[in-house]
């Protein structure tokens, strides 16, 4: 199968899938996605086991394609983005105590009591998975996703501030979970704790990533300023979303916060002052559809990873126990965070407790642990990731 016809087979199903949304179920397109592919995925696995249709062949479809690779190195820039792009940076200038405080401490506090209840649930489950690894599936699974949130947020008519809080600490808790879950394999793979390793993942990278992408994106700001012709104006934008990820890579920082900055600046600066409001609405239309078409594959293709994945009944179990470590991790992190600046931030009951539920996974931590090298554990980590995150 050739690359464009995997990508015509996905369009086509995500198509059918918003149409008949659309048409019919009318649910958050986040949840009817991912379940819809979900029960497209498990009656190929019935049907295939029945002997009446070609397993085969759709494992190698959702196979031509290299999930991991896909989001981590390809699609996570431009998702990251495009909720940067229409962030308030006025308003999350008034909540980035919390905010930085949930993206960081919340995260790693999610991950140890995530991991740990993962950790107690396999002992008793006698499933060989070691505590590292335990720790290690928390920090792929504590980044919540700011699109899939954000998607929510706004169908759901929720007060702006709200969605400043929520998606603000969303765009950012991708890059502490992602460092984490490197410095942690580090130490797997190598048996050693290295403190050069740790300093560079979790202070010189942000900071690189963070100045690269202001950086680049007050150099499109220029551009922008002096031109006044859309497409190239969009083009532009497209360029610095791409490259300013890509680039980061290559230099070793943090390429998830050097384009969330990148998106923030030409939010705050070009989209609000250099550009008119024709172009700007040519700008915001273009990145809304971007958004969701690939938020539309991404989250299908996470449903038809079930045709692949090794689930058995224990591996369920694990994931269900794990989702509920998940959600009470989200809890210490967000409570044990906000509780010390509660009355300063003005957060709210409601707005914590919003925050907690609404802490949905997606396709980072799925694509996480598919990086992951083969190995017995990782087949476990695989299942009890994509049941976790479908759960959530």
């Amino acid at each position: 199968m050739t690359p464009l016809q995997s990508i015509a087979i996905l369009l086509l199903i995500c198509a059918i899938t918003a149409y008949s949304n659309q048409r019919f179920l009318k649910w958050p397109p986040v949840l009817a996605m991912n379940m819809m592919s979900v029960f497209l995925a498990g009656t190929l696995i019935l049907l295939g086991h029945l002997g009446w249709a070609p397993l085969n062949d759709a494992q190698n479809f959702i196979h031509s394609f290299d999930f991991a690779d896909l989001v981590l190195h390809g699609i996570l820039g431009l998702l990251l983005f495009a909720g940067a792009l229409f962030i308030d940076v006025g308003e999350m200038k008034k909540w980035w105590k919390p905010i930085a405080a949930l993206a960081t401490i919340g995260v790693l506090v999610s991950a140890v009591v995530a991991g740990s209840v993962l950790f107690l649930a396999a002992s008793a489950l006698g499933v060989n998975l070691p505590f590292l690894w335990c720790l290690l599936f928390g920090t792929l699974i504590s980044p919540t996703d700011p699109i899939a949130a954000l998607a929510v947020v706004r169908q759901s008519g929720a007060p702006k501030e709200m969605e400043i809080k929520l998606v603000g600490e969303s765009l950012f808790n991708d890059a502490t979970g992602v460092m984490l879950f490197l410095v942690v394999l580090g130490v797997i793979q190598t048996g050693e704790f290295s403190l050069g390793v740790l300093t560079h993942e979790l202070l010189m990278a942000p900071i690189g990533g963070a100045a690269l992408g202001f950086f680049m994106g007050l150099l499109a700001t220029r551009a922008i300023f002096a031109v006044n012709h859309h497409p190239t104006e969009i083009m532009i934008t497209l360029a610095l979303a791409t490259g300013s990820y890509g680039f980061a890579e290559a230099i070793h920082v943090s390429a998830p916060i050097a384009v969330v900055v990148a998106g923030l600046v030409i939010g705050e600066r070009a989209r609000k002052h250099a550009m008119t409001i024709e172009t700007r609405e040519h700008v915001d239309s273009f990145w809304e559809s971007m958004d969701e078409v690939i938020n539309a594959a991404l989250f299908v293709l996470i449903g038809l990873a079930l045709v692949v994945v090794d689930l058995t009944w224990t591996s369920f179990i694990l994931g269900v126990v794990a989702w509920i470590g998940v959600l009470l991790g989200r809890l210490a992190g967000v409570f044990g965070v906000l509780a010390p600046m509660k009355t300063r931030a003005q957060f709210g009951a409601g707005t914590t407790k919003i925050m907690v539920w609404g802490g949905l996974r997606g396709g980072i931590s799925l694509a996480l642990a598919l990086s992951l090298p083969p190995s017995d554990q990782t087949s476990i980590l695989v299942a009890t990731t994509f049941v976790a995150v479908a759960l959530s």
